[in-house]
């Protein structure tokens, strides 16, 4: 390989790396800055997967899906509410 050649593959290999820490530091910063944002979507996708399965059973025994929606949150709102009773 001559010289010019090596200084190019050096100089492109520097630009990749200054790349890549460049889009991983902008991931940090766009995650700090949305961690309340992501949390609360992460919760929500949680309880869905928990509770959707109650919802779908209720369902089949002919309550009204907004009836169904209803118990199990209640339910886990009841349960909540009970835990931190007992914790303080």
């Amino acid at each position: 390989m001559n010289d010019a050649l090596k200084l190019t593959l050096r100089r492109e290999n520097r630009i990749k790396l200054v790349s890549v820490l460049a889009i991983l530091l902008g991931s940090a910063v766009i995650l700090f800055w949305v961690n309340n944002l992501l949390i609360s979507f992460v919760l929500a996708f949680v309880t869905n997967y928990l509770l959707s399965p109650i919802v779908d059973h209720l369902e089949r025994r002919r309550i009204p899906r907004q009836t169904a929606i209803l118990i199990p949150f209640l339910a886990t709102a009841a349960l909540i509410g009970f835990g931190i009773y007992k914790i303080l």
